[in-house]
């Protein structure tokens, strides 16, 4: 193709050789169109699969793959006394108390390590790798849970004698200054969630003599924590990154006419949705955050399918078209699946006992009470048509409950079908007056009337001509009357 654009270029009045190379165009075209739909459908497929099997391992390395690397700092270590960079491997390993034999074999793996580069094709020649760990190498987690273990044993050490939080705080800035970290005090932020009314002071906290702020809200790790424990904060931040999601695929995948419509679905529910529902197992939500998400997911879907509002196509007819469900079932789905994972857990797990657990004290503020999760979950249970005393029997096995879910979920959404479908039907039928049984008879000419206003007008139209008439037969007679005499 390269040679048949230059000789183009060099003859371009020759159209022999325009044409053949605007054949050739169009055949590299068309094959590149066809490796990138299989590419999007295999990465799409990929990705869903194993957010289906909960491997989030993989599901970032595919998402990396389409979005690209984030290249992010690393914080050094250092020695005690915080004046030297800890560069080594196994200096590091050798201050976390590892054994000398441990250490001499993991430097026996990495000593000598070299490194390549391929670059069009072609391996660069080999460099040496003095940090960091073999690509894929099973002593990288192993390491990682050292250095972690090292840090909260210090860490419980230090706090087995302090009160107060301010205390524990300081104790755990101390165990982490002895590791060589440091704390990063405008990252660092506290959140007060009150059981009842909101003192006058708020609480302080110091770290390193600065004092923390108090925010309402935070995130925490991809999540918003706020004070008043709603989920508005979350659900709006979770339609930013769905919508930015979507956004950056838009003129790549979604709007790209070489690409199939189910091939479109499939990334849209791989990465837009698990974006836009994280960590919606733990969400206790009300109607307005379900219109707010349901917005969003339409939207998306009337893109893909190339309409607008104008069009006023239903949106029970969008999700059959892109086989797609609501965003509703989507979360009860994942709230029942995750109650089936809790209930199997053992008894002493915290996830269980929290489940299960009961307040003893306290009573209810006046007023409306809030949502709790268990209300959120004996929803979906009776949407699910789920009976709550066969719960733990049929939550026990893990493949029974998966397909009760999947079925619960499919049956709330042909109820919810079938409510909009009538909702619709009425708004678009005109309305049909009943025909009343009581009529209403003028005395004066014996005219029934439907209703009483109806025999007032007409008595009043009635009354009117009669005055006009009997006024023109008294001007008659005085008319007449000098004439007789």
């Amino acid at each position: 193709m390269h040679k048949l654009r230059r000789a183009t270029l060099n003859n371009p009045s020759s159209c022999i050789t325009r044409q053949q190379w605007q054949r050739a165009r169009r055949e590299v075209q068309r094959t590149t169109r066809t490796i990138q739909n299989e590419w999007w459908t295999k990465k799409a497929q990929e990705i869903q699969s194993f957010a289906d099997k909960n491997d989030m391992h993989n599901f970032y390395n595919d998402v990396k793959t389409v979005y690209g690397s984030v290249n992010r700092c690393i914080t050094p270590l250092k020695t005690a006394d915080g004046l030297t960079v800890l560069k080594d491997q196994n200096s590091i390993l050798l201050r976390f108390g590892c054994p000398n034999k441990f250490v001499n074999i993991l430097r026996q793996f990495h000593d000598g390590m070299t490194a390549q580069v391929t670059i069009g094709g072609q391996e660069s020649a080999p460099f040496p790798v003095h940090t960091g760990v073999r690509q894929g190498c099973v002593l990288a987690p192993v390491l990682f849970n050292i250095y972690l273990l090292c840090v909260t044993k210090l860490l419980h050490k230090e706090i087995e004698d302090s009160s107060g939080l301010q205390s524990v705080l300081a104790e755990a800035v101390r165990a982490y200054s002895r590791m060589g970290l440091t704390i990063n005090t405008t990252k660092t932020e506290v959140i007060c969630q009150w059981s009842a009314n909101i003192p006058s002071t708020l609480p302080s906290f110091t770290v390193a003599d600065e004092q923390l702020s108090v925010v309402p809200s935070f995130r925490y790790p991809g999540s918003i924590l706020s004070d008043d424990t709603s989920i508005d904060n979350e659900v709006q931040n979770r339609i930013k990154q769905a919508s930015a999601a979507f956004g950056r695929l838009r003129r790549r995948v979604f709007q790209n006419k070489n690409l199939h419509l189910r091939t479109k679905v499939c990334v849209y529910q791989a990465i837009c949705i698990t974006t836009l529902l994280y960590s919606c197992e733990a969400w206790v939500t009300y109607s307005h955050h379900i219109k707010s998400l349901e917005h969003l997911h339409i939207g998306c879907l009337q893109c893909i399918l190339g309409i607008t509002c104008r069009d006023r196509v239903p949106h029970s007819e969008i999700l059959v078209k892109t086989n797609c469900r609501s965003i509703e079932a989507m979360i009860t789905q994942h709230q029942l699946r995750r109650l089936g994972h809790v209930i199997r857990m053992p008894q002493n797990h915290l996830p269980r006992r929290m489940l299960y657990g009961q307040l003893h004290h306290g009573r209810g503020s006046a007023g409306g009470q809030k949502k709790r999760y268990k209300d959120q979950l004996k929803t979906a249970l009776r949407k699910c048509k789920i009976r709550p005393e066969d719960l733990e029997d049929v939550a026990a096995d893990r493949n029974t409950w998966r397909q009760m879910c999947l079925d619960g979920t499919h049956l709330q959404e042909e109820e919810r079908t079938a409510r909009r479908q009538q909702r619709r039907l009425r708004r678009n039928t005109p309305m049909v007056s009943a025909t009343t049984t009581t009529t209403y008879t003028c005395p004066a000419f014996n005219r029934t009337c439907g209703s009483r206003i109806g025999r007032f007008s007409h008595q009043s139209t009635h009354r009117q001509k009669w005055t006009s008439s009997s006024d023109s037969m008294d001007n008659h007679k005085q008319a007449i009357q000098p004439c007789m005499m």
